[in-house]
């Protein structure tokens, strides 16, 4: 069995890329796992600048109102083990060795990046925890999901959301009047969604609201 260190060694190698853009690996390899989407409500924190702070802010509104929260940031700082935070303590070591593995033999010939591996393993290790909520840092994007739990956390979310977009568009050589906002809301009580409430705590320029 691997250490963590030859598991982060390794997961250096496995593409050629540090970065590779897209969904379409991690979709595949979650496809194999018959991993399916959490029924609890899950924030998504997108931009280029900000986000570590705001999922911060996240999770301790969320943690205030007594949910056992689930956290994914990168990168760390000293240990990579800060890269995956399960309600109030960092993950355990034997649990990215677990997550790892199963990865590994679903990936097949897949080649992930070192931050799909650290993606993936925190949404297997999350589902595993049995949390009540997920706060996912992710790369650029201007996609949130929650539920109706997360209402006052979408609206913290407003203005960083909305400058984080400014910082999208001019890395990726985009006008912020071509930017559209969609926002996605996953709960399994559809038919309590207010979208006109959501649109309103939202940025302006907010294209869509799914349910």
């Amino acid at each position: 069995m691997r250490s963590l260190e030859q598991w982060l060694a390794y997961q250096t190698q496995v593409h050629p890329q540090a970065i590779d853009l897209g969904l379409d690996r991690l979709q595949v390899v979650l496809e194999r796992l018959h991993w399916r989407q959490p029924r609890i409500p899950v924030i998504s924190v997108a931009g280029t600048n900000g986000k570590g702070s705001v999922s911060a802010y996240c999770t301790a509104i969320l943690s205030a109102a007594g949910l056992k929260v689930g956290t994914f940031t990168s990168p760390h700082l000293r240990d990579y083990r800060e890269r995956i935070r399960v309600h109030d303590r960092l993950v355990r070591t034997d649990e990215l060795l677990t997550a790892f593995e199963k990865i590994e033999a679903a990936r097949g010939s897949v080649a992930l990046t070192f931050f799909e591996f650290n993606a993936l393993a925190a949404l297997l290790i999350f589902d595993a925890a049995a949390l009540d909520a997920w706060v996912l840092e992710i790369g650029m994007g201007t996609d949130i999901r929650g539920g109706d739990d997360t209402k006052a956390a979408v609206r913290a979310l407003r203005d960083a959301l909305w400058h984080n977009s400014l910082s999208v568009a001019n890395a990726l050589g985009l006008d912020t009047d071509s930017m559209k906002v969609e926002v996605t809301i996953g709960t399994p009580h559809p038919d309590k969604v207010d979208r006109a409430q959501v649109l309103a705590v939202l940025p302006h320029g907010t294209d869509r609201v799914t349910v």
